[in-house]
């Protein structure tokens, strides 16, 4: 960790990262050198309770000659954890998922209209007998958008799930 390297002479560098989101989460946490649960687990708490996700927060701890205790250290980094996560800015992610168009090529401008309507972008296009497409769409949208192409083309598009 590079953190080590720039901070070197901190006594602790305890972190916790959370990815993903419900049955796709992982996360871990480090006590680095810290007691057991008394560091890592009380920054994930703090990252928990905010409701944050792909995140990683670490707290880089020098030490003062006053030992904290147990209760200390977890009242002290669940804090400090809480706080920065408090002040740090946020940013919401949509999701997306990826569909397949196969479309005759009279009908590719009307898929490309239909995407950007709905803020989907083409992220691959494959040009053989008939245009094949990777198509990037609001999660949320995905069967709305669909329901929408297909029956814009008369049927004469086909699409198929890519997750």
């Amino acid at each position: 960790m590079r953190l080590h390297k720039r901070e070197y002479d901190a006594t602790h560098h305890c972190y916790a990262w959370r990815l993903g989101i419900g049955s796709r989460e992982h996360r871990r946490f480090s006590d680095d050198g810290e007691p057991a649960g008394t560091a890592g687990r009380p920054i994930l708490q703090a990252l928990l309770a905010a409701e944050v996700t792909d995140v990683l927060l670490v707290v880089t701890r020098y030490f003062g000659g006053i030992k904290l205790g147990t209760g200390g250290l977890i009242r002290a980094y669940g804090q400090v954890a809480a706080e920065v996560v408090a002040r740090a800015g946020r940013r919401e992610v949509q999701l997306l998922d990826s569909l397949q168009l196969v479309a005759p090529y009279e009908l590719y401008g009307l898929v490309q209209h239909q995407v950007e309507k709905i803020g989907g972008r083409i992220s691959e296009t494959d040009y053989d007998q008939q245009v094949t497409m990777r198509i990037m769409v609001r999660k949320s949208l995905v069967e709305p958008f669909k329901s929408q192409i297909i029956d814009a083309s008369d049927g004469r598009i086909k699409v198929e799930d890519r997750r």
